[in-house]
C-alpha cells in the first residue's frame, strides 16, 4: 500500500515543484500560464466530461447524487451566508469561497488517479450539479453582491457557453441512449478510446504545472485565509458526509461513488470566481484562499488516497 500511495502522489508533488520552479526561472510567463488554461478548460476538459458523461451508467443513484449535491451546495453556501455575518471583516465574497468547488481543475484529475475512468464516470454525477450551481446560483449571487441585478438570459448564456458544460450534456445525450453500449461493440470504439486518451492524457500534467505556478500567499493575509480555509474544510467534510449518508439511504453502496462525493465538497473554491466578480479589493484574499485551499485538498487526496488502497 505504501509503495502504491508514494506512486499516486510523487508524480503530484514532483510536477507542481516543476511549476513552482518555472514560475521562479521565468519559464512559462502569464502568455503561457494562460494557454496552459484555455487548452485544458476549453479544449482537453470538455473532452473529458464528454467521454465520462457519454460512458457513464444512468441510474436511480445518479439521480440521488445529482439532487443530493445540488442540495448540499446550496446548503453550503446558506452556512457561508450566516459565517459571513460572524466574520464580516473577511468581506462579502467569504460565502463563495465556502461553498464554490473547482472540480475541473482538479477533481477529475485526482479521482482519476485513484479509480480511473470508472472514477470520472462518478465523479461526473457529483460535478453536473455543481456545474449547475455555480454558473446559475453561484454566478448569479456573486453579481448581486456586485450590485449588479443579473438576468435569467444572462445566467442561461453563461451555463449553455460554458465548455465544459457543453461537454457534459453532449455526453450526457447519446449517454443517455444508451448509444455507448452499441458503439462499443463496433470496429470503431478502440479507435475512438485511443483518439480519447491521445487528446486528454496530458490534461493532468497541465493543470498540476498551472497550480504550482500559481500557488502565492501573502503572509499579511494568512490569519483571514487560514480561518476561511478552516471554516470551508469543516462547512463542506461536514455537509459532503450528510450528502453522502443521505444518498446511500436510498440506494446501493458504492465505494467509488462514496469517494467522488466526499472529494466533490473538499475541493478548492472555484478558480472561475474572480471571473463572475469585481473582487472590489479583495483580489489578494480571495485568489491566497483558493491557493492554500487547493494545498489543503492535496493533503487531503494524501489520507483519501492512502484510505483507498487500504
Amino acid at each position: 500500500m505504501f509503495l502504491q500511495v508514494i506512486n499516486l502522489i510523487l508524480p503530484i508533488a514532483v510536477t507542481l515543484a516543476l511549476g513552482m520552479f518555472g514560475r521562479r526561472r521565468g519559464w512559462f510567463g502569464e502568455e503561457g500560464i494562460n494557454a496552459f488554461k484555455n487548452i485544458v478548460s476549453k479544449v482537453m476538459l470538455p473532452l473529458v466530461l464528454f467521454n465520462a458523461m457519454f460512458t457513464a451508467e444512468y441510474s436511480v443513484s445518479a439521480l440521488f447524487t445529482i439532487v443530493g449535491c445540488f442540495l448540499g451546495l446550496c446548503l453550503a453556501l446558506a452556512i457561508g451566508f450566516i459565517l459571513c455575518r460572524a466574520f464580516p471583516q473577511y468581506g462579502k465574497y467569504m460565502p463563495f469561497l465556502i461553498s464554490t468547488c473547482e472540480s475541473g481543475m482538479i477533481g477529475y484529475p485526482l479521482i482519476a488517479m485513484l479509480f480511473g475512468t470508472l472514477g470520472m464516470q462518478r465523479f461526473a454525477m457529483a460535478d453536473l450539479p455543481q456545474t449547475v450551481f455555480f454558473f446559475t446560483v453561484a454566478a448569479s449571487l456573486l453579481q448581486v453582491a456586485d450590485g449588479l441585478k443579473p438576468s435569467a438570459g444572462s445566467l442561461l448564456k453563461n451555463i449553455f457557453t460554458a465548455p465544459p458544460f457543453v461537454g457534459m450534456l453532449l455526453g450526457m445525450i447519446p449517454g443517455l441512449l444508451n448509444l455507448d453500449a452499441r458503439f462499443s461493440q463496433t470496429v470503431l470504439w478502440d479507435t475512438y478510446s485511443s483518439l480519447i486518451d491521445f487528446l486528454t492524457g496530458p490534461t493532468t500534467v497541465l493543470i498540476l504545472l498551472f497550480l504550482g505556478y500559481s500557488l502565492s500567499f501573502k503572509k499579511e493575509l494568512i490569519k483571514s485565509v487560514a480561518v476561511t480555509a478552516l471554516l470551508r474544510f469543516l462547512v463542506m467534510g461536514a455537509v459532503g458526509a450528510l450528502i453522502a449518508f443521505v444518498v446511500f439511504r436510498f440506494v446501493p453502496y458504492d465505494r467509488v461513488l462514496l469517494y467522488a462525493i466526499l472529494l466533490l465538497f473538499l475541493l478548492p473554491p472555484s478558480f472561475a470566481t474572480p471571473m463572475f466578480s469585481k473582487l472590489e479589493g479583495s483580489e489578494e484574499y480571495v485568489s491566497t484562499t483558493i491557493s492554500f485551499s487547493t494545498l489543503v485538498t492535496l493533503l487531503i487526496f494524501v489520507v483519501m488516497a492512502i484510505l483507498a488502497f487500504a
